[in-house]
């Protein structure tokens, strides 16, 4: 459970999302589905199964062609299904300047966040929030500019995290990371130049872990605004990972530490 927080969208309003796990997620956190296009001749049991679902909801279902089934998803992957959602749903909010205050005052609730620091691609967006829902994290702030929407590309990626994690913009990423620290929180980079090996830190208090985006890193304002910077050793030769797979390393980290947050020991990937 997010303590306090309802889902929300946060750039712009969707009017398609594709995927098993994004059309399912998106029903089953109370979105209001439009119409449900499934593609003709189907033998997937799963996308039968969801469609007798929605069907049950009183969703309207169209049977497409292939082709009209990748116009529609944009030429992702859309696993057989693709589900229009109506207008005047979930949006975002930003945390206003004299708000954040307050939302940072209290470190016993909200034991861990993630802040990403402009990343640019939606996919690599929505992997972050797939792993910020399967270690425990309690929300993800982001700026207000410079960050990838939560598009439907976004929405396939995070696999139904979108509606498991919230996300919420600020105006000012590092005002506001100092601000936590002020809070009570330890704000933590996360780069390949950082001073302390990641498995080295000891998680025992409130954290915001920050990552920064695609090839540039964390920014220097941001670095400045941490209290240590963490490392992820690696082999010779090797100096950065993308940044999904790096957030997905460190959150794995903080939750094996904290094995009260909840994470099931037997976690494996999907197929």
């Amino acid at each position: 459970m997010i303590w306090g927080w309802s889902s929300v969208w946060v750039v712009e309003q969707l009017d398609r999302i594709y995927g098993l796990h994004a059309v399912h997620a998106a029903w089953a956190g109370g979105r209001s589905l439009g119409r449900l296009y499934v593609q003709k001749g189907s033998r997937n049991r799963r996308v039968h199964a969801l469609r007798e679902m929605l069907e049950q909801d009183g969703v309207p279902i169209c049977e497409v062609d292939r082709t009209v089934m990748d116009r529609l998803a944009h030429g992702g992957s859309h696993q057989g299904v693709v589900a229009e959602m109506e207008t005047g749903g979930k949006t975002g909010s930003m945390i206003q300047e004299g708000e954040v205050e307050t939302w940072f005052g209290a470190p016993d609730r909200y034991r861990l966040l993630l802040a990403l620091d402009g990343i640019q691609d939606p996919r690599n967006l929505g992997a972050c929030l797939r792993s910020a829902a399967a270690f425990g994290v309690s929300g993800v702030l982001l700026p207000r500019h410079r960050s990838a929407p939560l598009n439907a590309a976004a929405l396939k990626s995070a696999s139904g995290g979108a509606d498991q994690v919230p996300c919420r913009p600020v105006p000012n990423l590092v005002r506001a990371l100092e601000q936590a620290r002020r809070s009570g929180f330890w704000v933590l980079g996360l780069d390949h130049g950082g001073t302390w090996n990641l498995s080295d830190w000891s998680f025992n208090r409130p954290t915001v872990l920050v990552a920064g985006g695609e090839g540039t890193g964390l920014k220097r304002l941001a670095k400045e605004a941490c209290d240590e910077i963490l490392r992820i050793p690696m082999s010779p030769g090797m100096q950065s990972l993308n940044v999904s797979v790096a957030v997905a390393i460190a959150l794995y980290e903080i939750a094996r530490q904290n094995p009260s947050r909840g994470m099931e020991e037997d976690c494996t990937a999907d197929k």
